[in-house]
């Protein structure tokens, strides 16, 4: 079983091979689909995969000020999960929510003056959170969140360091049940459907780890 890292055209070979539409490395494209709509079909699996499995997590940085109520989240986060602040009177962490343990989160989360009691997401954009209430003085937030991978476009190029290797021979299945979603041959619909159990087989695994393993996982400033 393969365990090295794949370079995206490898990925790309592999999924039109699931997906029976590989005809040779000299090939540019499959009879049905593009080597264009493969690569947005591998992304898409990947940020399914990122979003399912909660494997790549992130600290980022934002400066909250006492007049503003919402701000906007970083470009790759895909879900907030935490966010801290240094409480530079007493020496001690603030975090919130405090009902929910983060591994990426050393300090035990208390309550202040001048900051606020809880984050909201619910009735604003996307890409937005807000504060209730207001913060008391202009302060920085350290964000925990999921994050999106980065994405994959050059072809002799391997996915990020912090996709594990023997990942990458697996993204595959959930780029071809993507592919053939709209397929109405019998044996295509009955290929999508053996892609799919196997593409959540991986997920499945894999969310497990999220809670052991050490890539890309930033913890908040000491």
């Amino acid at each position: 079983m393969a365990t090295h890292a794949l370079p995206l055209k490898e990925v790309i070979n592999q999924t039109l091979r699931c997906c029976g539409d590989y005809f040779g490395a000299g090939y540019i494209a499959g009879r049905t689909w593009t080597r264009a709509q493969v690569i947005i079909a591998i992304n898409q699996a990947l940020l399914e995969w990122c979003r399912r499995t909660g494997f790549l997590r992130k600290i980022d940085t934002v400066d909250l000020t006492e007049a503003t109520k919402t701000y906007t989240l970083p470009d790759d986060c895909i879900r907030l999960l935490r966010i801290g602040f240094y409480d530079n009177k007493t020496c001690t962490w603030i975090a919130e929510p405090t009902s929910i343990t983060e591994q990426d989160l050393a300090y035990l989360p208390i309550t202040g003056e001048l900051f606020p009691t809880y984050f909201f997401l619910e009735y604003l954009a996307y890409n937005k959170f807000g504060w209730q209430p207001n913060v008391g003085e202009d302060i920085t937030a350290y964000l925990s969140f999921i994050r999106s991978h980065v994405y994959m476009a050059i072809e002799n190029n391997n996915p990020e360091d912090a996709i594990p290797t023997w990942f990458h021979k697996d993204i595959k299945w959930g780029a071809s049940k993507i592919l053939l979603a709209e397929s109405k041959e019998d044996w295509r619909i009955a290929k999508k459907k053996y892609c799919e159990a196997k593409w959540n087989a991986v997920i499945n695994r894999m969310i497990p780890l999220k809670q052991s393993h050490g890539q890309d996982q930033g913890v908040f400033p000491a």
